[in-house]
């Protein structure tokens, strides 16, 4: 008996038989792998921690410099309408951040004044390098023009242009025959300068409707024209009525018409409508 036990103790387990981990052995393990995927969760925290803190570091530095940096931007005072001499006294100088100043601002009085306002600029409005145009002889006629107007010079002399007093921005009346063809045009040009003061000029530009150059061609080619000027105070005072400044009462396609019937019998038809002369 004592024998058989013995040979039972010392026979070799078979092989591929699995060896059977303790209970306690695999509690251990188990905690050995939790404490290793709890370190590598922490790092990535912690990780993560450092790397939004840097980077909110950054965006408030950025912003920082944004609120900083700054830049001198000219501004108008006060509305300014298209064709405006720009003079000093409608400008003003803010300082912007850079990344609203408009494309092309200009940061010094200097390169406004003196130039014309080819579009509207609201007050407050930043003055941009394309809004204006250069006030050099016939630099800008078209941009000089309110929307729908049209430009027609009519030639004088030193009687009928009234002496070489004449300036960009005056109101006159344009005469023919003894009436009034045009009642309040705003002179644009002086012969080919759209702003600079001449004491001698042989054409002066007016700003009218469609149906009134007609009416000024019309009436050039039957006698000679002449022109009137108007008060200062009479064109503030219709400005501030409300009431158009590119032609006043008594001055309509009827006139024009008139004209058209005029130099019918002379010979020479004229539509009002088109403006075409035809021998």
């Amino acid at each position: 008996m004592l024998t058989r036990r013995n040979e039972k103790r010392t026979r070799a387990k078979p092989e591929g038989a699995e060896r059977i981990t303790p209970p306690h052995e695999r509690a251990a393990q188990a905690v050995r792998t939790l404490t290793r995927l709890t370190a590598v969760l922490g790092a990535l925290a912690i990780g993560a921690v450092v790397f939004a803190l840097a980077t909110f570091a950054s965006a408030q530095a950025r912003l920082s410099s944004v609120d900083t940096e700054t830049a001198p931007v000219c501004t108008a005072v006060q509305a300014i309408k298209a064709g405006t001499v720009i003079e000093a006294n409608m400008l003003t100088l803010q300082d912007v951040p850079v990344p609203l100043a408009a494309e092309g601002a200009i940061g010094t009085r200097e390169e406004a004044v003196g130039k014309l306002a080819v579009e509207p600029i609201p007050a407050n409005g930043q003055i941009t390098a394309g809004a204006l145009a250069s006030s050099e002889p016939a630099a800008s006629l078209a941009g000089a023009l309110d929307a729908g107007s049209r430009a027609i010079s009519v030639a004088v002399d030193a009687e009928t242009g009234l002496a070489g007093l004449i300036r960009h921005g005056d109101r006159v009346d344009v005469l023919s025959e003894g009436r009034a063809i045009v009642e309040n045009a705003k002179v644009i040009a002086v012969d080919s300068s759209l702003s600079e003061t001449l004491e001698e000029y042989a054409t002066v530009t007016v700003q009218v409707s469609p149906e009134d150059a007609i009416a000024i061609q019309a009436a050039q080619e039957l006698a000679p024209v002449r022109l009137s000027m108007r008060s200062a105070a009479d064109a503030l005072t219709e400005e501030a009525s409300g009431e158009t400044t590119i032609t006043e009462a008594g001055n309509d396609s009827a006139e024009a018409s008139e004209f058209a019937t005029t130099r019918n019998d002379r010979g020479l038809t004229t539509t009002a409508e088109s403006g075409k002369g035809v021998l």
